[in-house]
């Protein structure tokens, strides 16, 4: 029987203005006409994957691409996915970089990584002369970064990332609560009067809920401050869901999904005397690794104590919440601007 192995490989191609990762307001001025989008598509594809003598998958995403330019290669299979679809996947993806114009020679790059992070591949230049063009390999690319923004956000309460062994959203006692949705009255009736804002969940888990209230925004747009709170149907309603160990899980030998983007943060909280001398200080490092849909956890790096304050429980590596929020995109459309 002939076997037929089928290997996995995204590209996103993507062609409108960049400079090197960043937009500027020139690169997106840059027009590319389709018969040479489709010409350095074709190349760069031919000079990249040679045909095989076993077949192979290849996903493209569909933003910026036109499936009747792709090229026919041998045992060489071209599928189209969405923004969505790739961000969701467990695999990095080839992708072209948005094309950039200085004098008359244009440069793009064609890469492997996370297409708005971490990634490693090569540059090309080309020119476009009487409507033809000409394509030269340059050098190699590269970039880094420790966390990213999403290009598409998730859809509301729904967290198919949740971790195995760690699945609490629309189960058990939380079945049938909704972020936006369900009010401190539902709660109350699920959990007693004495969990409006947060109680013991189990012998394991705490869980602490928050609100839509009394919350607002800031942006400074032309010198003039312009802050932003909920809109009114949202007051009272739940903003996040969140879960404490009240023991050590050790993350430290674990390597969070594709999915979850890496943040770094810092936490202080200081108390003072009536003199307006600081008594004691407690410090918080970690990191949060969060997905497109809102669903965090945050793992414990290091901390400090001054005074006499409760020494922490955790180690290096160790969970210190796992929490179900709602997305940056999503939650910009909840707030309007204050009158």
């Amino acid at each position: 029987m002939k076997l037929k192995f089928v290997f996995v490989l995204l590209i996103a191609l993507v062609f409108s203005g960049i400079a090197k990762g960043q937009e500027t307001d020139e690169s997106s001025k840059i027009e590319i006409p389709d018969n040479i989008k489709q010409e350095i598509v074709r190349r760069i594809l031919v000079f990249k994957f040679k045909p095989l003598k076993r077949q192979k998958v290849i996903y493209l995403a569909s933003e910026g691409i036109n499936a009747s330019w792709l090229p026919k290669i041998a045992n060489i299979e071209f599928k189209l996915l969405s923004d969505e679809e790739i961000e969701d996947g467990e695999r990095e993806v080839y992708f072209f970089t948005k094309s950039t114009l200085e004098k008359k020679t244009y440069s793009i790059g064609f890469a492997f990584g996370i297409t708005n992070c971490s990634y490693i591949g090569d540059g090309w230049n080309f020119r476009i002369t009487n409507n033809k063009l000409r394509l030269w390999y340059v050098s190699g690319i590269g970039g880094f970064c420790s966390g990213r923004e999403f290009k598409t956000a998730g859809k509301l309460n729904t967290y198919p990332n949740e971790l195995e062994g760690y699945k609490f959203f629309d189960k058990g006692k939380l079945k049938g609560l909704k972020l936006t949705v369900s009010t401190k009255e539902d709660v109350i009736k699920i959990f007693g009067s004495d969990c409006e804002s947060g109680c013991d969940y189990d012998e394991i888990w705490k869980i602490d809920f928050s609100y839509f209230g009394l919350i607002s925004k800031e942006t400074t747009i032309n010198d003039k401050k312009i802050r932003y709170v909920p809109r009114e149907e949202f007051i009272g309603k739940i903003d996040s869901i969140s879960f404490i160990p009240k023991r050590r899980f050790s993350f430290i030998k674990f390597v969070f999904p594709r999915q979850f983007s890496e943040l770094h943060s810092f936490s202080v909280g200081h108390d003072y005397d009536t003199d307006g001398r600081m008594t004691t200080a407690v410090g918080t490092s970690y990191k949060t690794y969060i997905d497109r849909y809102g669903l965090k956890y945050e793992v414990f790096e290091d901390g400090y104590t001054v005074g006499e304050v409760e020494k922490r429980k955790w180690s290096k590596g160790d969970l210190i919440a796992i929490e179900y929020s709602i997305s940056d995109k999503i939650e910009e459309t909840m707030f309007v601007e204050e009158q």
